[in-house]
């Protein structure tokens, strides 16, 4: 298969997304001009915690093995994945979707400011589709473990 080349002016939003998706992806990727942000940093960390691989290859720069579609959390009896995104709303926010997608359990959890910003509008659905959470402080609001199925 040929290698597709995909450019995009570094942004916070998008490197979010360029990230999710070479993580997502079977194989191997290299993403470059990554924006080097505090948030998509957790974006990565997230997602290096649930199975992907990211191996640094400079400034903005990353080649990742992908887990090919699926997030893995802990097992049954293993305290779950600690997912820190830290003050990173749009971390939170797409994560927790993605999380609820894969398989296992994760804690989704950050700075104490973010767990004053609820998640309510995103559990419900999530819900719907098979996901559960149990709010360590505070319904609706992280920190929380998700699992997913």
């Amino acid at each position: 298969m040929e290698p597709v080349l995909v450019e995009a002016p570094p942004s916070k939003s998008v490197s979010h997304r360029v990230l999710i998706g070479a993580a997502l992806a079977g194989g191997e990727s290299v993403v470059e001009g990554v924006l080097e942000s505090k948030d998509p940093e957790r974006t990565r960390a997230v997602l290096s915690a649930a199975g992907a691989v990211f191996e640094p290859l400079g400034p903005g720069a990353y080649r990742v093995r992908g887990v090919g579609g699926a997030l893995t959390g802990a097992g049954p009896g293993v305290e779950p994945v600690s997912c820190d995104v830290h003050e990173s709303g749009t971390t939170c926010r797409l994560l927790t979707a993605l999380l609820a997608s894969g398989r296992g359990r994760f804690r989704i959890h950050g700075a104490p400011r973010m767990h004053r910003r609820p998640l309510g509008g995103l559990t419900g659905p999530l819900t719907e589709l098979g996901a559960s959470f149990r709010f360590e402080e505070r319904e609706g609001y992280p920190p929380c473990v998700l699992e997913a199925s």
